[in-house]
């Protein structure tokens, strides 16, 4: 990086904009599987087929994206910008707000002080080595490349690597912390990471709503025909 005190903002950003896809596909799955009970169920089962490779590509996709994002041999990712970070703490300049009146707005943070907020951070992730090992595992042995073990039998790669829902909401959760607080440091404000995108359940709804509507035989016999609403 030539211009490290810019590059190493934009580097940020870029991983705030790919974090924020990552949740967004998690929490898309979440609300399809929300879906999965007895009185809502029928929305699903209209477009099984559909709704089965959605979740069949969305988990995959986390899953790699991930892998992208915390792995130590990945040249992009979070492990990368903390160490980059924690290299050049003297030179990217990170401030904090300034809560003593008619001063600056914001001020520097010491070098070391900013060290050890990144120190705290790599512990964090490394206090998930043991998700993140599977993750490792699962990418490199199925999903990147074609281990002849898991080709004929695809779920075994899962049930020997098995990543559980909530553990990659812990990954999340994690890397969300930190690229907050980084926002706060080096693009001087706070920012709001959660994403609450309701298209599948809008889509869900919709259907669960004329599947509904279709079969009500008072509005069939006042002349309303699903079939006009069913094509262009």
């Amino acid at each position: 990086m030539e211009n490290l005190h810019k590059e190493i903002r934009e580097y940020l950003k870029r991983l705030i904009h790919n974090f924020l896809y990552i949740q967004s596909l998690q929490n898309q799955l979440k609300m399809i599987n929300d879906w999965n009970k007895p009185e809502k169920v029928q929305a699903i089962n209209i477009g099984t087929h559909f709704f089965s490779l959605v979740i069949y590509c969305f988990h995959r996709s986390i899953l790699i994206e991930l892998s992208k994002y915390l792995l130590k041999n990945e040249k992009r990712s979070i492990r990368n910008f903390l160490k980059i970070a924690c290299e050049n703490a003297s030179i990217i300049g990170p401030t904090k707000y300034n809560k003593v009146k008619n001063g600056a707005l914001r001020v520097p943070i010491k070098t070391e002080v900013y060290r050890k907020i990144i120190r705290r951070h790599k512990n964090l992730i490394e206090s998930k080595e043991d998700i993140i090992r599977r993750l490792k595992s699962i990418r490199d042995q199925y999903l990147a490349h074609s281990n002849p073990k898991f080709f004929d039998n695809p779920n075994a790669a899962f049930q020997q690597y098995s990543i559980k829902n909530s553990e990659i909401d812990e990954l999340l959760e994690i890397i969300k912390n930190i690229l907050r607080c980084h926002h706060i440091l080096l693009l001087e404000g706070d920012v709001n990471l959660d994403t609450y995108g309701m298209n599948v359940d809008s889509v869900l709804r919709y259907i669960l709503a004329f599947s509904k509507i279709r079969k009500d035989k008072e509005l069939l016999k006042k002349g309303f025909r699903p079939v006009d609403y069913m094509v262009d």
